[in-house]
């Protein structure tokens, strides 16, 4: 269903029937109140305990730090931020629970989602709590249609998987890749990304060689399967982990290829599994945000971010950070979804640290996304990124236009 859909009594419908008729609806007010000089209180709902508390941490450590900065330099409308920081489990039950939490206790807009899991159960309550909700990380497309109050500042699965089938084809010349694919029933995920980098590198002329198919950790058959067809590139679109297990073995069956796969990849754990010992050769996969970046925005955020928290930020971290800035930037002003809605849609060009953001209809965004290689680690060091390349998203649709 579209963001304003069919159905009458829709969130969507409703803001159209109060425009039309010169008012706001109830279900279209805001939870906040430009008028008032309180406290703004926003909720964080993030994975702080099970599987991925890990990543829900990273997360809280960014929001913490553009709370703190905007505590001390504008704040909201000159008032002071102050943020919930409430445990989805990782869960999309947990979740849901978590925005129920965050109204109760006074909340007026959310940032939060680790995954698609968690952000389902956002989804499914912004419209009933009139919470605006922002979206750092979960990359399944299709989360802000299904709400005209949830919104993102991350790219979708079909945007990184353009952006790596471009680069194959634009940058690195290649006419024929391999495509492996999970099939277990939860790698939505991997197949989203597999099948959208098929289509877009199809349509810029190029040929898919192979599609393998593999169950989770039962690879060794594909990969080997794999190997044999000569493509000079094969996408491994998996979680970080097991990407690099898939990788050292890939080398070791002797393929010399350009490996790539998704933002998955960016994650310690990813390099930690790659290992010292490991020369991974050419590899490549989508980023929120590269270190090499030398955007002033990127250097003030990094620098803070050290001084805080003495080590390098993650895209957690960067991602989560950028939420709250663009949240507070639409928020201010806004007494309902259409004026928030408006502003959000007037964020332009706008640099934040990770990148350039410019905010699209339904919620959907155009920003950068870059193309990070792996240095093979040293000296006992352990591998790490580097920038390969990096555009906004509309520029895939120029290079496309103009070759």
């Amino acid at each position: 269903m579209k963001r304003f859909g069919k159905i009458i009594f829709s969130a969507g419908v409703m803001l159209i029937l109060s425009l039309l008729c010169g008012c706001v609806s109830e279900e279209m007010l805001l939870r906040y109140d430009p008028k008032q000089r309180d406290t703004v209180k926003l909720a964080a709902i993030l994975p702080l305990t099970g599987d991925n508390a890990t990543f829900g941490l990273r997360m809280r450590r960014g929001i913490m730090l553009a709370v703190d900065e905007l505590n001390h330099t504008r704040g909201i409308e000159g008032r002071q931020l102050e943020m919930l920081y409430l445990d989805s489990y990782g869960t999309t039950e947990g979740a849901a629970s978590a925005m129920e939490q965050a109204a109760e206790q006074g909340a007026v807009a959310v940032v939060g989602g680790y995954d698609t899991f968690e952000t389902e159960g956002i989804v499914s309550r912004a419209d009933a709590l009139r919470l605006p909700c922002v979206i750092p990380l979960a990359t399944r497309d299709g989360l802000t249609e299904k709400s005209p109050f949830v919104f993102r500042n991350c790219f979708t699965d079909r945007q990184q998987a353009e952006m790596l089938a471009a680069y194959l084809w634009y940058w690195r010349k290649f006419l024929r890749v391999a495509v492996l694919i999970d099939m277990d029933q939860e790698a939505v995920y991997s197949r989203n990304i597999a099948r959208e980098f098929s289509r877009y590198f199809r349509e810029l002329g190029g040929v898919i060689a192979c599609t393998v198919e593999f169950h989770g950790d039962d690879y060794e058959n594909a990969l080997k399967d794999v190997t044999s067809m000569g493509s000079g590139a094969i996408l491994v679109p998996t979680e970080g982990v097991r990407a690099a297990k898939m990788i050292r073995r890939l080398r070791e069956l002797g393929y010399p290829g350009v490996i790539c796969g998704p933002d998955s990849w960016d994650d310690r754990g990813f390099f930690q599994t790659l290992g010292a010992d490991c020369d991974p050769g050419l590899c490549v996969y989508a980023a929120f945000y590269s270190d090499d970046c030398q955007q002033k925005e990127y250097l003030k955020f990094r620098e803070m971010f050290r001084k805080r928290f003495f080590h390098n930020p993650s895209g957690e971290e960067i991602q989560s950070y950028d939420a709250v800035m663009l949240l507070v930037s639409a928020l201010s002003a806004s007494a309902d979804l259409h004026q928030f809605t408006k502003h959000w849609e007037s964020i332009r060009s706008q640099y934040g640290a990770a990148g350039v953001y410019s905010m699209l209809p339904n919620g959907e965004i155009d920003r950068t996304i870059y193309v990070n290689g792996i240095r093979a680690g040293r000296d006992g060091l352990l591998p790490s990124p580097r920038m390969e390349h990096g555009v906004t998203y509309s520029t895939l649709a120029q290079y496309k236009q103009e070759n």
